[in-house]
């Protein structure tokens, strides 16, 4: 198919190998040669600023993302001012702060962050994570914990917005105990919660839009900026605030955060925290995923970040907390080999889970809008993971629920429709029995009776919206020749902001090797080889690749580059 371009044009591209619209943001070469020599940059990097809309004033700053020119005024946090009130009194009387976080990467990272600055300001804590089997969130065990402790103030991070009933008992259990939440999920307060300082820019009685970029933070980025407040008369502010942001930037790519000029920023300067390596945990971790510098948002996403997870879905969350905020090495050693461990089994009992999901979402009514699933025999730990992959493998959104004890614990993942949203919908409306999330991912928890209901419920939903698969969008039509490095220039990428995808014509497959894991590919473009390797799951692409090797013909391929050179074919048009 010969492609109709010209600038700034949405291609039709109804014969993509995998039925993909394409769409080509291919901005006027008048444009495109005025950023390049302005700012002595290459074609590439000049197409992708252009067809991204950067502003021309802009282009420096988001070249060289910084927190002075995206600093937000956190004053603007709801319930700030009271939170630092009893943040203070807490560190002036040497008061005993109980930690709840979640069992992911930002919960986690959160709790290792209020950690680092108590220890800091001379300030005993005391830590909870939950355990995956006793559900999100705290409990009963919890209150017993910090009575025993004897807490004088609770800090829940990446949780509490929607702890009803640990609220209310911790209310009743403790006279005097004042809570404070630092969350990020969206939530609609009951009277109980309502009555507590909750520090959440997605609070549903609040001016949502005056938050401004702060929509787009973790609860480590929350807590970040509510640390900021507390230090603000302290001598080593600076240091010790840089100091985290190693941690924010783990919580922002892990808990796949909108790229939004703040987070831009924070993670361009967590990363080269990460990459001087202070913490012993991260250290090992880089040897073990055997990362080479300079590190990128990928290193954490497909490395560090599952490594860490692994403890929260297969074992106990504590294992990677401690991991983060250990100074020992051979600590660090240790605490690493379990995660491994751990990884490698999440690995073969998700395999697992994908196979039997794939079989199963094959045999549903193709016309069914989600993709909703539900088994006893999957894990509760990697169900996440799961819906993504089938998501992927579908493209719809997809429910993955593990059923345990009479109840099904579901993830759910979406890039089509606002998941969080109607999954909190459901939870308001007591079709489940808890859930929320954010726009691409969320969680629920019902019953086994439930359940069909849940399913029939959310497809209504789902049916009467207009969502369609989103089309691929390129930023740049060049030849292979053309990919110099210095597109990392634009890192870093994540939501909002993707990593560059790129279009070129006139490549033939001239080899295909394949290994156990995956395929290498010999692409020839102008009488130059180029390779290309693609993993054993892109079975269907590949299978197709093949077949156009087989008849010698002419591709247009469509790219997403890698900041460290392992660029993926994604799609081709004959």
């Amino acid at each position: 198919m010969e492609l109709n371009i010209r600038s700034e044009i949405n291609i039709l591209c109804e014969t993509s190998a995998l039925n993909n619209q394409w769409i080509i943001k291919q901005k006027p070469y008048e444009l495109i040669e005025s950023i390049r020599n302005n700012y002595n940059l290459s074609y590439l990097c000049a197409c992708v600023l252009a067809a991204r809309e950067i502003d021309l004033d802009s282009i420096e700053r988001f070249l060289n993302p910084s927190l002075k020119h995206t600093w937000q005024d956190p004053k603007i946090l709801p319930d700030l001012e009271r939170a630092i009130k009893f943040l203070k009194h807490a560190v002036e009387k040497k008061q005993t702060i109980g930690i709840i976080g979640d069992y992911d990467v930002d919960g986690i990272s959160a709790s290792v962050l209020w950690k680092d600055i108590f220890d800091e300001l001379g300030i005993k804590t005391h830590i909870w994570l939950p355990n995956r089997k006793a559900g999100y969130g705290p409990s009963s065990e919890t209150i017993k914990f910090f009575k025993e402790n004897k807490v004088d103030l609770i800090i829940m991070v990446d949780c509490g917005s929607s702890a009803h009933d640990f609220i209310d008992q911790a209310t009743q259990e403790f006279a005097d105990l004042e809570t404070i939440i630092i969350d990020h999920h969206i939530a609609k307060l009951n009277e109980v919660i309502a009555k507590k300082i909750v520090i959440n820019p997605h609070r549903k009685d609040i001016n949502q839009l005056e938050q401004g970029e702060f929509l787009g933070l973790c609860a480590t980025g929350v807590s970040f900026f509510v640390a900021h407040q507390l230090l603000q008369d302290h001598p080593k502010r600076q240091d010790i605030l840089k100091g985290l942001l190693d941690l924010v930037a783990l919580a922002t790519v892990c808990d796949i955060m909108p790229m939004t000029q703040l987070n831009r920023a924070l993670i361009a300067q967590g990363l080269k925290i990460l990459e001087s390596q202070k913490r012993a945990g991260i250290q090992i971790l880089m040897q073990k995923s055997q990362i080479r510098l300079p590190l990128t948002t990928s290193d954490i996403g497909f490395y560090i970040g599952p490594r860490l997870n692994a403890a929260g879905r297969m074992g106990d969350a504590q294992i990677a907390f401690e991991l983060l905020n250990t100074r020992s090495q051979e600590r660090a050693i240790e605490l690493a080999n379990q995660l491994e461990k751990l990884n490698k089994e999440r690995k073969i009992i998700q395999q697992y889970a994908f196979e039997e999901a794939e079989k199963m979402a094959s045999e549903l009514d193709p016309t069914l809008p989600i993709i909703c699933l539900a088994n006893e025999n999957w894990h509760s730990g990697i169900i996440g993971i799961v819906a993504a992959m089938i998501q992927e493998k579908f493209g719809k959104p997809t429910i993955i629920g593990a059923i345990e004890c009479n109840q099904v614990k579901a993830s759910a993942r979406s890039q089509l429709l606002h998941i969080g949203n109607l999954i909190q919908k459901a939870s308001l409306d007591e079709i489940v029995l808890a859930g929320g999330g954010h726009q691409c991912a969320g969680g629920l928890t019902c019953t086994k009776e439930q359940w069909p209901n849940f399913v029939s419920w959310i497809q209504h939903q789902a049916d009467i919206q207009t969502f369609t698969k989103p089309a691929l969008v390129v930023d740049a039509i060049i030849e292979l020749e053309q990919i110099e490095s210095d597109f990392n220039k634009l890192a870093p990428h994540g939501p909002n902001h993707p990593e560059i995808t790129i279009i070129t014509k006139g490549a033939r497959v001239q080899n295909i090797v394949e290994a156990p894991t995956y395929v290498r590919l010999s692409i020839l473009q102008n009488f130059k080889n180029h390779t290309f390797f693609m993993q054993k799951r892109k079975g269907i692409l590949i299978d197709l690749l093949k077949n156009a090797h087989a008849q010698r013909k002419e591709l247009i391929l469509l790219i997403k580059l890698s900041e460290k050179g392992f660029h993926n074919i994604e799609d081709f048009v004959f």
